[in-house]
């Protein structure tokens, strides 16, 4: 997105964050979700469910507690 000069909003990153999650990439899910807050925005309950929603396509139900817990921290 940058190379193009457009500056990424929240949106831009949720949407990256939802298309890697229904390819069932959550190394590229976290990635982005990594960029939402080295870009200096708070990610948002519509993240934290996204990403929640990923881990439990996967059945991994520890990595659906810890978002959770760090989205309750985190909103």
């Amino acid at each position: 997105m940058r190379r193009h000069r457009v500056e990424p909003d929240l949106c831009s990153y949720t949407t990256m964050v939802l298309a890697y999650v229904n390819a069932s990439d959550m190394d590229g899910a976290e990635k982005f979700f990594r960029r939402i807050k080295e870009d200096g925005l708070k990610p948002n309950v519509v993240v934290y469910g996204t990403l929640m929603k990923g881990y439990s396509k996967l059945n991994n139900i520890e990595r659906v507690m810890r978002v959770y817990e760090n989205a309750d921290a985190g909103c």
